[in-house]
């Protein structure tokens, strides 16, 4: 029935010059000539794996040897198992977090098997060897790097906080928050259930957890709400402890941020002190400094917002900045250097606020009620800031019982 149709037209994967004749093929008996192997240009020959495996090659006797081929077994597959995520090939958050978990759980497994090596043999010597591994900055900053790049996640906000991020370290931030500073909270109904709000308090020098506990208290309560904490540029730009604080809801200061945050319904927290209340020492604990130029005043008139005064009793016991090494402006990473009960004396891990109870309050909201242009006259933006810190200061001295050991009289 097919004889008269005509053939059909060439399409994908026909050959559109026509048949071609078969290349005859060798018999099985005649082996092809043999290719001579590929050579790097100082001549020795790549090998067509990229993982090197132990058993390549006749295996060495000496221990010592035996070892170093199995290290860099383990170091060329995690390598790969690193690549793979920073290469995008796993994308689904769920299959990153295990992948992450399997290589976790393996460096676990191999540490046990150390451990049980050092207190077999030198164990004396092995515990100095641990301790002084602990005081050196170089363990602490390569175990660092490797925290921030296999744990992030594969979308940011525009402000830099990371979902995935706070999402595995929240287990972690609530036993800071519940067990280790035994965080008490008062007065947290004063603040709205929905829509903009600025939670104005005081400053600590504790590398910006006081910004992230107020953001715990206030988003992890019953019906919790959004909220952010703005940073100055001395933490925004503090090597990792900017970066930690951005993944975790942590702003860069500014009044273009500040209004973002607000008109998306965002409770913000800012320390009107700045960096003043970040090098404060504690001789001077709980004495506010002056509020800026009441740039908070401004923003809370114009986009009718309120105000919450809070107050922080705690964090300067936690973090007791006994004296500062100021250093000079763009000469380091950082303004200054700490003097605390810990620090330098425990290396980086002094860094770490001691486990001192936290109280937090927050106070009655205060509202502006005045027109736009009010948040141009300077005399009224700055006798408005003065009564927010002195409500404040208020609160302060009656949680410390009367006055503050460091208040300005």
């Amino acid at each position: 029935m097919n004889e008269g149709r005509p053939k059909p037209g060439t399409v994908l994967g026909d050959n559109p010059f026509g048949d071609l004749p078969e290349r005859p093929s060798r018999p099985p008996s005649e082996p092809g000539p043999e290719r001579p192997p590929k050579r790097t240009r100082s001549g020795g020959r790549v090998k067509s794996k990229a993982i090197v495996r132990a058993d390549d090659g006749p295996e060495p006797k000496d221990i010592t040897e035996r070892l170093n081929v199995a290290q860099r077994h383990v170091e060329a597959l995690l390598a790969e198992a690193s690549s793979a995520l920073d290469r995008g090939e796993i994308t689904d958050p769920e299959e990153r977090a295990q992948y992450r978990a399997a290589m976790v759980d393996f460096a676990g497994r191999m540490q046990n098997q150390l451990t049980v090596v050092q207190v077999t043999e030198g164990a004396e010597k092995s515990v100095l060897d641990t301790v002084l591994r602990l005081v050196r900055p170089r363990f602490y900053l390569s175990r660092i790097n490797r925290f921030f790049v296999a744990g992030r996640g594969v979308e940011v906000d525009r402000f830099g906080m990371d979902p995935v991020f706070e999402k595995s370290l929240a287990p972690a931030i609530d036993i800071m928050y519940r067990r280790y500073w035994r965080i008490r909270t008062t007065g947290l109904a004063n603040v709205p259930d929905e829509g903009g709000c600025l939670l104005v308090a005081n400053h600590a020098p504790v590398a910006g957890f006081d910004g992230l506990m107020l953001r715990w208290a206030v988003s992890r309560r019953p019906g919790g709400r959004p909220c952010r904490w703005l940073l100055e540029d001395e933490l925004h730009y503090a090597p990792y402890i900017g970066l930690f604080c951005q993944r975790l809801g942590g702003v860069r200061a500014s009044r273009e941020n500040a209004v973002k945050l607000l008109r998306q319904g965002v409770a913000v927290v800012t320390f009107p002190e700045g960096n003043r209340g970040i090098r404060r020492l504690y001789r001077d604990r709980y004495g506010l400094e002056r509020f800026g130029r009441g740039g908070f005043v401004r923003i809370a008139i114009r986009e009718k917002v309120p105000v919450i005064p809070v107050a922080m009793v705690g964090p300067e016991e936690s973090a007791a900045l006994l004296a500062r090494i100021n250093l000079a402006s763009g000469s380091f990473s950082v303004p200054f250097i700490p003097i605390t009960p810990t620090f330098p004396l425990l290396g980086p891990l002094g860094i770490l606020p001691l486990p001192r109870r936290w109280s937090i309050r927050f106070g009655a909201p205060m509202r502006f009620d005045l027109s736009v242009e009010a948040a141009d006259d300077q005399a009224l933006v700055s006798r408005l800031g003065n009564e927010v810190r002195s409500r404040v200061q208020e609160m302060l001295d009656d949680m410390l019982g009367g006055h503050a050991p460091g208040k300005r009289r």
